[in-house]
C-alpha cells in the first residue's frame, strides 16, 4: 500500500572532504557509471507487481497476467489477507482460498513466481476491541498481541504456507509495521518482534524451505531497525533463527517530508540525495531518499546480517495530489527507469516492486501504471523497456570530462545518441535536480549555478512516439571560485 503523508522537520548537514580526491573521483565515478541506462543487469532480478485477485474475475485476472508476463514482468506479489480469508467461515482455521488459488495457479502456469503478505487481524482474535475502536477498517491493522493472540496468528500462518508449500517461496509478515497507519494504535518493535518471531518459527516449521520476509518498511527508516534488532536480541534463540527473517524489504518512497499536516511532501527522483529527506522520526533516523536503502544494508552489516538481501516491496508516484504532489506520466516514467538502474546496480537488492499495476479499490487509479482495461501509460512502457521485453531501444551518452579536470564557467551538454528517433524535448538533470528543459541539444550550462565541488550530470531525451531514453550519469568537478581565483592571481602578476 502506498504510504500515509508524515510530516518532519527536514535536518541535516553536508561534509565537504578536502583530501584525497582522485580516490574520491575514482570512487564516486564508479557508483555513477557501473550499469548503462539500458543495459539488463546478468544476475537473477525480481520485476514485481502486486495484483489483488480477490477484486479481478478469472477474465480479468488471465489479462492481467498475460500483459504483465508480456511486459517482462516475473513475480507477482499479493496479500494472503486474514480477516479476508477466514470471513464468514465457520471455525477460526476455516478458509476461502479461492481468489489465492487461482492467482498461484495461473502465475505458476505463466512461470512467474509469487510472494504473499500476511496481515490483517479478524475480529475475532480481539473481540473487546469493538468496543473502542468501532471502524473495522481499523481494527484489522491492530496487530495480535500476547500468547494467545500470536498462537492464532501462528496458526494462520502455517495453514497459509502448508497451503502453497513448495508453489510460494516468500512470506511477508506484514505491511509497514514501523508506521500507525498499518500498527495500531502506534507501532511497538518489541511487539514487531514478537509477530515476526512466532511467523518466522510457524513458517519454518511448516516448509523450511520458504524464506521470511521483514514487514516492508516504510521509508528507510533507520530507528526502527535498530529498535528492531535490539528487541530481537532479547531472544536467546534470535541469532540461531536469524533474527527471525531472512530477507529485509523496503518501502523507499522518495519524497521531502512537509513540515505541517497541512501541505504536500514533495516528490524527489531516486537519484536525488537531499539532507532535507532525512529527520528525526520515532525511533531515529528516517531517510526518505530512495538511496537511503545503503544505509539500511550498512545497519544490517553492522547487525552481523551481512548475508541477507533486500527486496523493494513498493516504489512509486502518484499522477495526482494524494499525500504527495503530483508527478506527470512522462516523468514517472523516467523515475522508473532510474529506479531500476539504481536497484540492479545494488548487488544486495534482489527485485523491486512497482506500486502500483491494475486500479482496485486499494490501489487507486493514479497510482497505477496501467487502467482498468489495461490501456498502458508511458510509465508501463518505460517498465517494458527497462526489462528488454520491448525490444531496440535507444543510446544517449554523456561523454566524460577527459582526466576529471575541473570545470567551470560555460560548460556544453552536448550527448551523442543512438537509435534514437525525433524528440520532442530534453531534461538536464544535476545532481537529480532537474535544471531546465530544452528544445534540442547541445545546450549550454552555466556552472555557477550549483556550488563548487562534485556533481553528477543526466539528460533524458523524451521522443515523439512517447518514450523517455536517460542518459547514462557523469561526474563532475566544478571549481569556479578557484578558476576566479587563478585569474585573479594573474591580474595582480600582470599588474
Amino acid at each position: 500500500m502506498a504510504p500515509k503523508k508524515s510530516e518532519a522537520p527536514s535536518k541535516g548537514k553536508r561534509l565537504l572532504i578536502a583530501t584525497a580526491t582522485a580516490v574520491l573521483i575514482a570512487a564516486l565515478a564508479i557508483a555513477v557509471t557501473q550499469l548503462t541506462p539500458n543495459q539488463i543487469a546478468t544476475t537473477t532480478f525480481d520485476y514485481t507487481l502486486p495484483v489483488n485477485s480477490a477484486e479481478l474475475d478469472d477474465t480479468q485476472l488471465t489479462k492481467a497476467l498475460d500483459v504483465a508476463k508480456a511486459a517482462g514482468v516475473n513475480s507477482v506479489s499479493s496479500g494472503a489477507v486474514w480477516w479476508y480469508l477466514n470471513e464468514g467461515q465457520p471455525s477460526p482455521r476455516s478458509y476461502d482460498w479461492s481468489s489465492l488459488d487461482r492467482l498461484v495457479n495461473a502465475a505458476e502456469t505463466r512461470g512467474m513466481t509469487v510472494k504473499l503478505q500476511l496481515s490483517g487481524t479478524p475480529d475475532w482474535v480481539h473481540p473487546d476491541l469493538e468496543n473502542s475502536v468501532p471502524n473495522p477498517s481499523d481494527r484489522i491493522w491492530y496487530p495480535p498481541r500476547g500468547s494467545t493472540e500470536l498462537g492464532y496468528w501462528s496458526d494462520f500462518v502455517n495453514d497459509v504456507v502448508s497451503r502453497y508449500k513448495g508453489r510460494v517461496v516468500q512470506y511477508e509478515m506484514w505491511n509497514e509495521p514501523n508506521i500507525e497507519d498499518f500498527w495500531k494504535p502506534s507501532p511497538k518493535p518489541d511487539e514487531y518482534v514478537a509477530l515476526l518471531r512466532a511467523g518466522y518459527l510457524s513458517v519454518k516449521n511448516a516448509y523450511p524451505g520458504a524464506s521470511v520476509v521483514f514487514g516492508g518498511l516504510n521509508r528507510n527508516d533507520l530507528g526502527y531497525l535498530d529498535a528492531y534488532y535490539w528487541e530481537a536480541k532479547k531472544y536467546l534463540d534470535a541469532a540461531v533463527d536469524s533474527y527471525f527473517f531472512d530477507i529485509m524489504d523496503v518501502h523507499p518512497y522518495s519524497s521531502i517530508p512537509s513540515a505541517t499536516t497541512d501541505e504536500l511532501q514533495e516528490p524527489i527522483s531516486p537519484d536525488r540525495d537531499t539532507s532535507s529527506a532525512v529527520f528525526d522520526g520515532i525511533f531515529g533516523t528516517v531517510d526518505q531518499n530512495f538511496l537511503g536503502i545503503k544505509k539500511i544494508k550498512s545497519a544490517m552489516d553492522d547487525q552481523g546480517d551481512a548475508e541477507k538481501s533486500i527486496f523493494l516491496g513498493e516504489y512509486g508516484f502518484s499522477t495526482t495530489d494524494t499525500w504527495m504532489k503530483a508527478v506527470p506520466d512522462y516523468r514517472r516514467a523516467l523515475y522508473l527507469k532510474r529506479a531500476y538502474i539504481l536497484a540492479r546496480n545494488l548487488p544486495y537488492i534482489t527485485g523491486m516492486s512497482w506500486y502500483s499495476y491494475y486500479p482496485t479499490s486499494p490501489d487507486k487509479p493514479e497510482w497505477s501504471i496501467v487502467g482498468t482495461n489495461l490501456s498502458e501509460t508511458m510509465t508501463f512502457r518505460a517498465l517494458k523497456q527497462t526489462t528488454g521485453a520491448e525490444p531496440g531501444g535507444a543510446t544517449v551518452t554523456l561523454p566524460r570530462v577527459p582526466n576529471a579536470r575541473p570545470i567551470s564557467g560555460i560548460y556544453r551538454v552536448n550527448p551523442t545518441v543512438s537509435n534514437l528517433g525525433p524528440t520532442s524535448n530534453w531534461e538536464f538533470y544535476v545532481d537529480g535536480v532537474l535544471q531546465g528543459v530544452y528544445e534540442r541539444v547541445p545546450f549550454d550550462w552555466n556552472t555557477s549555478s550549483v556550488p563548487d565541488g562534485f556533481h553528477t550530470l543526466m539528460v533524458a531525451a523524451y521522443t515523439r512516439e512517447g518514450s523517455v531514453w536517460p542518459s547514462n550519469m557523469i561526474l563532475v568537478n566544478v571549481a569556479n571560485v578557484a578558476e576566479s581565483r587563478n585569474r585573479g592571481s594573474f591580474e595582480d602578476e600582470g599588474a
